[in-house]
């Protein structure tokens, strides 16, 4: 699954650019490399992956995947047929449009600078790891947990006496065929009306603190394999099944090593950043007069 925002935050910048810097494609390319067709224009594989290549480093997404390919080439596409209507109108000779393409082209290379000088560079080792691991366990201690699944049967606020009384006759009637043996998804799919209902009333683990109260003190006084009885609480009543136990204790590593890798990668690119750009304000000999900000106006 590419991650929500990968494709719009990099190719409103990115391929803006490189379309407007001159990447034109060929158009006398072997039919079998073209990808894709905007009247004479094609786009060869070669063109599509020098687009891939400009999107920073990112260990979510695997810019060989077809998936991301496909993103990627449906951005391209709207790109290059939406700047041609731009350029017919006249709209590239623009003086907003010249500012707006400096900033974007300089947005994309202090992305390529800091990637070449820094960010690539960034090698965090299963030893980092282990010592970041070893060091900080308090932050991966974990609180007991119970797997359960459940079957809702809603009770509305404004709901009569006798309404509720037929809806716990109701969820008598289903917590029996669950107590007899009946297939527990199977009675979700036909009776829950929680949206759980479509995971087969799946609630994973769950920790203290995260439910109501009712349903809570219930889960957690099971073992795993039972159902229990009908449970109240203000959506209604549930019948819970709880499928296993988690005692509190500190995640294992292999739990948290990736979480763990971002971390330090994000925290020693942080570092690295600032220092870089530090050092690259003290090259250029850069002066600010904030008291002249006002003068202007």
């Amino acid at each position: 699954m590419i991650p929500g925002g990968f494709v719009k935050r990099s190719i409103s910048v990115i391929i803006t650019v490189l379309l407007l810097a001159g990447v034109s494609g060929n158009v006398s390319a072997d039919s079998k490399d073209v990808v894709a067709r905007i009247g004479a224009r094609e786009i060869t594989n070669a063109e599509l992956n020098q687009y891939l290549r400009a999107y920073p480093k990112n260990d979510k997404v695997d810019i060989s995947q077809t998936s991301v390919k496909k993103e990627v080439l449906k951005s391209v596409v709207n790109m290059i047929v939406l700047s041609t209507k731009a350029r017919e109108k006249g709209l590239d000779k623009s003086k907003e449009l010249e500012k707006a393409m400096e900033l974007a082209i300089s947005g994309v290379l202090v992305s390529a600078i800091l990637n070449d000088d820094i960010i690539k560079k960034i090698d965090v080792t299963d030893d980092d790891i282990k010592l970041y691991y070893s060091t900080r366990k308090d932050n991966f201690k974990a609180p007991e947990t119970v797997k359960a699944r459940h079957i809702l049967l809603r009770v509305k606020r404004d709901a009569s006496d006798e309404e509720k009384k037929q809806l716990r006759e109701k969820a008598e009637g289903v917590l029996k065929r669950a107590k007899a043996g009946e297939d527990f998804v199977k009675l979700v799919t036909e009776f829950s009306e929680d949206a759980s209902k479509s995971v087969g009333g799946d609630l994973g683990y769950i920790s203290k603190g995260k439910t109501v109260k009712p349903f809570e003190e219930a889960a957690f006084a099971m073992k795993p394999g039972e159902i229990s009885g009908i449970v109240e609480s203000k959506f209604g009543y549930h019948i819970i099944k709880v499928e296993d136990r988690k005692p509190a204790g500190v995640q294992p590593l292999e739990e948290v090593r990736d979480k763990i890798k971002q971390t330090i990668f994000e925290s020693r690119q942080s570092t690295q950043v600032k220092e870089y750009l530090d050092q690259a304000l003290k090259d250029a000999k850069v002066e600010l007069y904030p008291e002249k900000l006002d003068a202007g106006r």
